[in-house]
């Protein structure tokens, strides 16, 4: 028929290029028999333990990260030594309560409300105090998006700068 020796020719490619079936099937056996290495680590007696390939540039803090702590921190010591005498003793009665807290999870809830006039330096208190609960009580948080404290206000210009 018409074709009919292009189909052939093409079956007889095609029969060229299927696997051998028995080589294949050796190789399973041998495999099979094979005894087998039970090991917690797989592959582990085909890596290499060198220590130095665990290292990379990348993974030590870059300056612009250590930069920013330390600025972070610089403006948070200046924050509490700016603060006024009757600030600072709020600030240092929170921070007592704080380390009481951190030995004896059971130690009693904190209540504290910050009030006063405008400009008594409300706000400020309540910025220094919350840089105090996330760095002091962070490990608290159950994840690291978790947030450890929330600042709120009812109403004023503290709820706005707040």
């Amino acid at each position: 028929e018409k074709g009919d020796s292009d189909i052939k020719e093409a079956f007889e490619e095609i029969s060229k290029l299927q696997p051998d079936l028995e080589k294949n099937l050796d190789n399973l056996q041998n495999a099979l028999n094979e005894p087998e290495i039970e090991s917690i680590f797989p592959m582990s007696d085909e890596t290499f333990d060198d220590e130095d390939d665990d290292f990379h540039e990348d993974s030590y803090p870059t300056s612009t990260c250590n930069n920013d702590i330390l600025l972070a921190n610089r403006n948070y010591y200046a924050e509490v030594r700016s603060l006024n005498l009757e600030q600072q003793r709020v600030f240092w009665y929170v921070l007592g309560w704080v380390r009481k807290r951190k030995i004896d999870p059971s130690y009693p809830a904190l209540h504290l409300g910050i009030i006063g006039g405008a400009g008594t330096g409300k706000t400020k208190v309540i910025n220094v105090l919350y840089e105090l609960f996330n760095r002091e009580l962070h490990e608290y948080a159950k994840k690291n998006e978790d947030k450890v404290v929330e600042k709120i206000s009812f109403t004023g210009m503290a709820g706005a700068h707040i």
